[in-house]
């Protein structure tokens, strides 16, 4: 009786995995080929040099700018402090906002700002403004990712 049983679990289990694997092979010949897609994300530059123009006696002449000199944009660190080095108009209030955070500062006599900030872990999309002495104000965006990985 218990070589009969053997017998019929051998038989079963042969019958099973082949019926299985004929199928299977069936299937996989049959369906058309799937194409991968990879997704990435859109990196979309943002100038890290803005000037803003104005027309005096139907001239025009530029007078007002903001350039970040450090970090460069799309810049990949794994500190989480930074500093915003850039060159603006002379004596101008800067200030910087992350999505959660404000720094401020101001620039010298030569328009050079060096100011300190914090980063949130992942993507921080920074803005830069430089208010000069006659309330005018110019706009940047950088942006700057923060791992926090181990290496």
């Amino acid at each position: 009786m218990i070589k009969e049983l053997f017998l019929a679990i051998v038989i079963g289990a042969i019958l099973g995995f082949g019926l299985t694997g004929g199928y299977l092979t069936f299937r996989q010949k049959n369906q058309t080929p799937k194409i991968a897609t990879i997704s990435q994300p859109t990196i979309i530059p943002t100038p890290t040099t803005t000037t803003v123009s104005t027309t005096v006696n139907n001239q025009e002449v530029i007078d007002k700018k903001i350039t970040i000199i450090s970090p460069e944009d799309n810049l990949l660190v794994f500190k989480d402090s930074l500093n915003i080095k850039g060159n603006t108009s002379k004596n101008s209030q800067i200030i910087i906002n992350t999505s959660t955070q404000n720094f401020s500062g101001q620039s010298d006599q030569n328009g050079i700002f060096d100011i300190p900030i914090t980063l949130d872990g992942g993507l921080n999309i920074i803005k830069i403004s430089a208010i000069d002495s006659q309330g005018n104000q110019i706009d940047t965006e950088i942006n700057v990712t923060f791992s926090t990985t181990k290496i």
